[in-house]
């Protein structure tokens, strides 16, 4: 038995009986064109911030773990997919950010800087990559050495230009 309403919207067959391919149409729905606002934006941020930070180590090594192989697989398939990577990555950067980075990547490969094997701070070494953190892009090799997480929390809550490292303390005589 087919059901349809009177002013003809989409109609709809009960699950117990067979589908009809020729009757049985069921009309896509449209994707929603609205934007979310900015409060719901914050809000699904502010829970995902939540979410990523009550998974335990494990689970996020696991995730971290699944991501790697899904990218290294990836590129194994699609030749063009690193250099689509990278394109993204250099557009969405600034030049001046580009180059801070490039400065300090050519400093740790010619033995300027050191790159330290843990994050300054949570002292983890495992399972996510330790990162050059600039206090400002302009000091190309003033950097925190900080985990992916950290990393991602001090840009967070310290956006660049906002913060001041602190001066050497100078014993005073």
């Amino acid at each position: 038995m087919v059901v349809s309403s009177v002013d003809s919207g989409p109609r709809r067959i009960p699950p117990s009986e067979p589908r009809d391919t020729e009757r049985s149409w069921l009309p896509m729905q449209p994707k929603s064109t609205t934007r979310p606002s900015p409060e719901e934006k914050r809000r699904h941020t502010e829970y995902m911030r939540g979410w990523r930070e009550r998974r335990s180590p494990e689970q996020r090594a696991r995730e971290v773990a699944r991501v790697s192989e899904w990218r290294r697989q990836r590129k194994a398939r699609d030749p063009e997919f690193k250099k689509r990577l990278l394109r993204r990555s250099h557009a969405c950067r600034t030049s001046e950010q580009h180059c801070a980075s490039e400065a300090v990547r050519l400093a740790v490969r010619s033995g300027e800087l050191v790159k330290p094997t843990t994050c300054e701070s949570c002292g983890q070494s495992e399972p996510y990559r330790i990162e050059a953190a600039h206090y400002d892009y302009a000091r190309r090799l003033d950097v925190r050495w900080l985990c992916v997480l950290c990393h991602r929390r001090w840009d967070r809550d310290l956006p660049k230009g906002g913060y001041v490292p602190p001066e050497p303390m100078v014993k005073a005589k």
